[in-house]
């Protein structure tokens, strides 16, 4: 029994097969949709987070004002004059200020 053997003679690419610049083009631009894609969708989930905490906060602000419960507004803290920062004591150890000896 003979089995057949390839040919050792190289096939021509067809037409239909791109080229290695086709390819490499065509994956560049998937993912540069793949990522555009991915941005819109993570923007529009922040954006939807962010409208229904809107709407939560308008909720309840509008549940407490049928409620007749009037928002309470954070007592305004008198104004004080800051103390100046006090020296830290000169006693103790002091630092060198010169660079070590050369060897």
């Amino acid at each position: 029994m003979a089995t057949a053997k390839p040919s050792r003679t190289r096939r021509q690419p067809s037409a239909k097969t791109p080229s290695k610049a086709q390819l490499r083009q065509q994956r560049k631009q998937q993912s540069l949709e793949t990522t555009q894609k991915m941005a819109d969708a993570a923007y529009l989930k922040t954006y939807r987070h962010t409208q229904i905490a809107i709407a939560r906060q308008e909720a309840k602000q509008q549940a407490l004002t049928d409620a007749g419960i009037k928002q309470q507004q954070p007592p305004v803290a008198p104004q004080q004059k800051q103390k100046p920062l006090t020296k830290a004591p000169s006693s103790g150890r002091k630092p060198q200020n010169r660079k070590p000896p050369r060897r």
